[in-house]
């Protein structure tokens, strides 16, 4: 059946590019989202680098009458167990949406330049800002809540978790739009503003929007301002808070709507939220309101009542905490030597930092390699990312903070020369890198040397340790290889957990291969035991290799191009290894006369032939090859012969 309009497959493929661009590099996922007939439906999650699988999703939908499709812009780190997922899932954000809504009058000037813009119907539009690098969660959503402010847009401008339409799709209105005079006829969604290469740093952004910062301190009542699409909140909404908004037979609907403020603002939902999500989606209880307006006007009462002074509790308790525990840098764990398993299961926890997303955690990290492989320049790499709030190996997001650089092999010339290669172009301050060039052995007071950079930084974060062998003391006389290099280090371990800090330490690999990559690291077990988790840089016919393993990361192994002083990340590395290996039998086939069989392309390609055999089969399902008849194969397009 062919519904009107359709879908313009030119305007959603060049969509969907634009948004996988932006988002190049982070390993994440996106959000789909569709809503039915007005009713949330389903939430998809797609690898940031499947286009396919996007494409193929919207296809399904095609041809479903009164169906609402949208894609968020913010990564998730991982697919969440249900729904959308919530802020603390996301990664990083690589654009910021300024929702204008003619119909509720939220329409208003950009105070920059747009990147591309969609329109959702008419008189009402989307306006994108891509990034030229993505924003962690921390640096997008003041920025987001800024544009909101700057344009007067609509709520969801401010939301970085919020979900977005589809050029080349169709809005179908709600009937709550209907009602408020929209036409009910689907419209088409469409492109009014290409994108033209307009993108912007973090920094050039925060900038222009600083006039429009939301001040910290909350001056008078909140009050509601608009209604916002509640088909994408109610994905969002948790077991509990299902049940308080759908509740029936509540003997007093204000002490009922109070449970239901408090715990909607526990879950983090805005007043605009909550005021829409219970004028439609709430059961009986709120239907006893003698008016809608009376029911805004509790909300409100009630929020202003419960949620605003929790706000502001919330932020001068951190403000307190900050400026009392600064003296002492903020980042001291409360340990104790023993402790009965009750009150441990009964003890809170902060969330572990991860300094270098999804590679160095708080704790101690070892990064070892073979010499004059690029170790010091990852390194390098890491130390500004942080210092500067940047991107690290070109596009993980870093939060900000103070390091501390121990570059033991480094003369300060080498290091600006370093720094210079490393550092982007409009980089941030790098103040809040500090350079050593000297330091004590582990034993011979260089904790006492860390721990006076440590108390005197606004934020330490980051210590590096280049190289492990400065620092190292040596092995005693009647001590065992493994006890001197677990004692060597363990001290660095210890430090870096009771402060939360995450120490880098540097060394090399030995020159003989393992099947386990932690086992090339020089040296015993007792190095590679003690640390919290190591990262091993390797270099092979198939190009470089960061694998990595630890008690609080995933098992890492990212395929790396180093390019004159600079580390980027190319993917997956059995991901990336596949397609180089793709494109290798292509040309194998291309250069061929005749069709050949799968020990015939393994002979010339130098490959292993049952690996080969398995490739060839999905290449041949993926529409990459041929096979004219079996056993043998071509290439859909052959060489010419000279």
């Amino acid at each position: 059946m062919m519904l009107k309009p359709s879908f313009d497959w030119s305007q959603i493929e060049e969509d969907i590019d634009l948004r996988i661009k932006a988002a190049s590099g982070v390993e994440g996922h996106f959000t789909l989202f569709v809503t039915h007939d007005g009713v949330s439906g389903a939430c998809q999650h797609f690898k940031t680098t499947d286009r396919a699988g996007l494409l193929a999703a919207i296809k399904t939908h095609e041809t479903t009458p009164n169906l609402n499709i949208y894609l968020a812009t913010s990564i998730l780190r991982r697919k969440p167990p249900r729904g959308r997922g919530v802020k603390a899932d996301i990664k990083a954000v690589p654009a910021l949406v300024v929702d204008f809504d003619a119909d509720t009058g939220k329409i208003g000037t950009m105070p920059v330049e747009s990147s591309f813009e969609i329109e959702t119907s008419p008189g009402n539009k989307q306006a994108f800002v891509l990034m030229s690098l993505p924003m962690t969660p921390e640096q997008a959503e003041p920025l987001a809540k800024a544009l909101q402010i700057a344009t007067g847009a609509d709520s969801g401008t401010g939301d970085i978790a919020h979900v977005w339409r589809i050029a080349g799709t169709r809005n179908c209105p709600n009937a709550a739009k209907i009602k408020r005079g929209r036409d009910p006829e689907p419209c088409a969604v469409k492109f009014i503003k290409r994108f033209a290469g307009k993108t912007y740093s973090y920094d050039e952004l925060r900038d222009a929007l600083k006039p429009f910062t939301v001040e910290s301190t909350h001056q008078g009542d909140d009050r509601f301002s608009s209604t916002v699409d509640v088909a994408p909140l109610v994905c969002r909404l948790s077991d509990i808070g299902r049940h308080l908004l759908k509740a029936d037979g509540q003997p007093d609907r204000s002490a009922h709507a109070a449970r239901v403020v408090e715990h909607f603002h526990f879950e983090r939902f805005s007043l605009d939220e909550i005021v829409s999500l219970c004028l439609h989606e709430a059961g009986d209880w709120a239907k006893r309101y003698r008016s809608q307006r009376a029911l805004i006007r509790d909300i409100e009462r009630l929020w202003n009542k419960h949620a605003v002074p929790k706000n502001v509790e919330r932020q001068q308790a951190a403000e307190a905490a900050q400026a009392f525990l600064r003296p002492r840098a903020a980042n001291d764990n409360d340990l104790v030597d023993s402790i009965d398993a009750e009150s441990l299961l009964a003890k809170h926890f902060e969330e572990l930092r991860y300094v270098i997303p999804g590679y160095v955690v708080e704790g101690l990290t070892i990064i070892a390699g073979k010499p004059k492989l690029g170790k010091s320049w990852l390194a390098y790499d890491f130390a500004v990312a942080v210092a500067t709030g940047g991107n690290a190996m070109g596009n993980v997001p870093c939060e900000q903070g103070d390091v501390l650089y121990l570059a033991l092999e480094d003369n300060q010339r080498r290091a600006k020369s370093r720094i210079h290669t490393v550092a982007p172009s409009g980089r941030g301050n790098l103040r809040r890198l500090t350079m050593k060039f000297s330091a004590p052995l582990v034993d011979g007071g260089l904790l006492d040397d860390l721990d006076r950079w440590r108390t005197s930084s606004k934020n330490p974060r980051l210590i590096i340790i280049d190289v492990l062998a400065k620092v190292k003391p040596p092995q005693k006389r009647n001590q065992g290889i493994y006890s001197a290099d677990y004692d060597a280090i363990t001290p660095l371990q210890r430090y870096a957990s009771e402060h939360r800090l995450a120490i880098v330490l540097i060394t090399h690999t030995r020159k003989q291969e393992a099947d386990d990559n932690l086992e090339t690291v020089s040296g015993t077990n007792g190095l590679t035991g003690s640390a919290d988790s190591v990262l091993v840089l390797t270099r092979n016919a198939n190009g470089s290799v960061l694998y990595g393993r630890g008690r609080d990361i995933e098992e890492i192994e990212t395929a790396m191009r180093f390019d004159a002083g600079k580390w980027a990340i190319l993917g997956n590395a059995d991901e990336v290894r596949k397609s180089n290996e793709r494109r290798k039998i292509i040309s194998v086939l291309t250069d061929a006369r005749d069709e050949l069989t799968p020990a015939s392309i393994a002979k010339i390609a130098g490959m292993n032939s049952v690996n080969v055999r398995q490739l060839l089969r999905s290449m041949v399902r993926d529409g990459d090859i041929s096979q004219p008849r079996s056993g043998y194969y071509s290439a859909i397009y052959r060489r010419e012969a000279a």
